[in-house]
């Protein structure tokens, strides 16, 4: 796989990540208000071990897609290099 493959691949983990976390907090604040009894006795575990696993995925999808823009920014460069 090139690069440009591998940041859109990490743009679209990172957009899902995003809206994976907007839709668990969403959901936990619908569970807290209307008192839903779904997953009662551990929901404040089960939230933060979740917000927690959502965050190391998108911090490692940005830390990947910085890395790849900047070999793909740095081989253009490379290449019209007026010192070569």
């Amino acid at each position: 796989m090139n690069a440009k493959k591998l940041v859109k691949a990490t743009n679209i983990i990172g957009m899902v990540a995003v809206t994976l976390l907007v839709y668990w907090v969403f959901a936990l604040i619908l569970i807290q208000v209307f008192g839903l009894k779904v997953f009662r006795e551990h929901i404040t575990e089960i939230f933060l071990m979740s917000i927690l696993g959502i965050l190391a995925v998108m911090g490692g999808t940005l830390m990947l897609n910085i890395m790849l823009n900047l070999t793909r920014i740095a081989a253009r460069a490379g290449r019209r290099s007026p010192w070569r």
